[in-house]
């Protein structure tokens, strides 16, 4: 049988898209060993699909590991009780964690590391693997699809797409900020973001994407619009993560914030406009698109936007939306 390793990442999805390349980098550092990730709903549809990974399971709090030998223990985030719960009466041979209980873990990740973004860390973090490989993790070593979807997905979005594609229109995805310590952007200012995009620009097309639980809002959003916008459309994913996954995939742009679908599409190499909150906690020097490199420019504007008045120049307005549309037109005309 082989040697165990079980990663735990049991938090959000922009958290866990951010993650990625460090669970790629502990099979390469761990070629010959059985890799259990355990992870959250949310995005358990995605995390099973990773071919990195042996084996995907939810995590449930009642639950304990059901293994009594470990060889190497991962904890990814900072929600370390439920780790300490699940791998309570387990034999463990090597602990790599960060937080409170620092002398439980062989190796603490901390945030020490200068200009280094989240995904960064996490790399420098697994570095520390006690191992026999020798990878060198400053290397790509990414597949080209690093997460996976099924055919039956990219069909389902192609013939979404079909109509605009046949008319030779370069897609833009368009991800509305939700609530929370992103969001930068008026609901009320999307209906203007859309209109000046489909005025602009007559050989694009925008897919307005949002999830389930946020069917009202984009449906509010299209309904704000002074006039139907033919090149424009509203897609609501009442499936899993890896439907977004294929949408972002076969956009030419992706327009969103610091969440969980840009960070799928810096994973995916795509074109991004990432609009962020002008402050520390969220600055792109610590929550960085992943892999996104030169093809990620980013928009900063204030975070509190309800306390300030239209007019206030950090506030998400026209300026920011000249901003965009410059990204928009630079991204175009370089192909």
């Amino acid at each position: 049988m082989k040697a165990l390793c079980v990663i735990y990442r049991t938090d959000r999805i922009g958290d866990f898209i951010c993650s990625i390349p460090a669970i790629y980098a502990v099979r390469e550092k761990l070629p010959n060993h059985h890799i259990v990730l355990v992870v959250s709903p949310l995005v358990y549809s995605l995390a099973s699909l990773l071919p990195c990974v042996d084996e995907c399971r939810v995590y449930d709090s009642s639950d304990a590991l059901p293994f009594t030998d470990v060889d190497y223990a991962i904890l990814l985030n900072k929600q370390d009780d439920i780790f300490y719960k699940a791998v309570e009466g387990v034999s463990i041979q090597h602990r790599y964690g960060m937080w409170r209980q620092r002398s439980f873990f062989d190796r603490i990740r901390t945030f020490s590391f200068k200009e280094r973004t989240e995904t960064q860390k996490m790399l420098d973090y697994i570095k520390g693997i006690r191992s026999t490989s020798s990878i060198n993790i400053e290397s790509s070593f990414l597949p080209e699809q690093p997460i996976p979807y099924s055919i039956e997905k990219k069909d389902m979005v192609q013939d979404i797409l079909q109509p605009f594609l046949e008319r030779g229109k370069k897609i833009i995805v368009l991800s509305p900020i939700k609530e929370g310590s992103s969001k930068v952007i008026a609901d009320s200012f999307y209906p203007t973001i859309l209109q000046t995009i489909h005025a602009r620009f007559p050989h694009v097309a925008i897919i307005v994407v949002v999830s389930e639980f946020d069917r009202e809002k984009g449906e509010g959003i299209m309904r704000s619009l002074p006039t139907e916008l033919e090149r424009c459309l509203l897609f609501v994913n009442t499936s899993d993560l890896s439907t977004l996954v294929a949408l972002i995939d076969a956009c030419d742009i992706f327009i969103g914030s610091s969440s969980g679908p840009t960070h799928i599409a810096g994973l995916l190499n795509k074109k991004i406009i990432a609009c962020y909150p002008y402050n520390k906690g969220h600055s792109p020097a610590r929550w960085g698109v992943p892999g996104g490199g030169d093809k990620v420019r980013y928009i900063l504007s204030e975070k509190r936007i309800d306390e300030l008045p239209m007019t206030h120049p950090k506030r998400f307005g026209e300026t920011h939306l000249e901003e965009l549309c410059s990204y928009i037109r630079e991204f175009c005309t370089n192909g």
